[in-house]
């Protein structure tokens, strides 16, 4: 059954009656005008400042981004100013490598390296051999005896006599020249064998070593 539609009338009149001394009055006017233009205030400035924040946001995060790439850079430049430091040090060391292993045989150059140590720690030296090598070449025409090696070897063979301790000091100093060598074989005489028919007392404080020797240049 539907409900009479007139009692709800007659009550939203009676309140629309009450409440509206209180509406009609200048105070409630005066914060109504307040509200309203604080929102309107409130709707215009959000849509005013929206841009400005918006740019202000991608700035930040522009800068960010800025930083980020920057110190990557820096990173990259210490790295590559590391690296032509280690360049130029290495370039420094160059000459020293090719001494070490020169790009031809020099072998007259080498003899006279151990002949010029051995006079400086007073060694006699004897019974020099090489192997038949040129004695100054392109690298390019020897061949190793591996296809896979980048160097050529060849045998230098004597003989170096003198006191114990100028040949101790000799043999010290040959392994460590600055031309590489290596030492295949080593035998040591002493005096007791170099002159048999001497006495104890007679025999001479020396020693006698047989050197077998390799040295190296590049094939390439």
């Amino acid at each position: 059954m539907e409900q009479p539609i007139l009692p709800f009338v007659n009550q939203y009149k009676k309140y629309s009656q009450s409440i509206s001394p209180f509406i009609q009055s200048p105070k409630t006017k005066n914060y109504s005008t307040v509200v309203f233009f604080f929102l309107v205030l409130s709707v215009f400035g959000w849509y005013a400042i929206r841009p400005t924040i918006q740019t202000i946001l991608y700035l930040r995060r522009e800068i960010k981004d800025k930083t980020d790439m920057n110190k990557k850079m820096d990173e990259k430049i210490y790295a590559l100013i590391e690296a032509n430091s280690a360049f130029e040090n290495a370039q420094t060391l160059v000459p020293v490598l090719s001494e070490a292993i020169p790009k031809n045989p020099d072998a007259l150059d080498l003899v006279v390296q151990i002949q010029t140590l051995a006079t400086e720690k007073n060694v006699i030296l004897s019974s020099l051999q090489m192997a038949d090598i040129p004695l100054s070449t392109p690298s390019g025409s020897a061949t190793p005896k591996n296809p896979k090696s980048l160097y050529v070897e060849f045998p230098i063979v004597f003989s170096a006599e003198g006191p114990y301790l100028s040949v101790v000091s000799f043999l010290k100093e040959l392994i460590n020249m600055r031309r590489i060598v290596t030492v295949r074989s080593m035998n040591f005489i002493p005096a007791k064998i170099m002159y048999p028919l001497a006495s104890d007392s007679g025999k001479p404080a020396v020693i006698k070593v047989s050197m077998n020797l390799l040295g190296y240049y590049e094939t390439q």
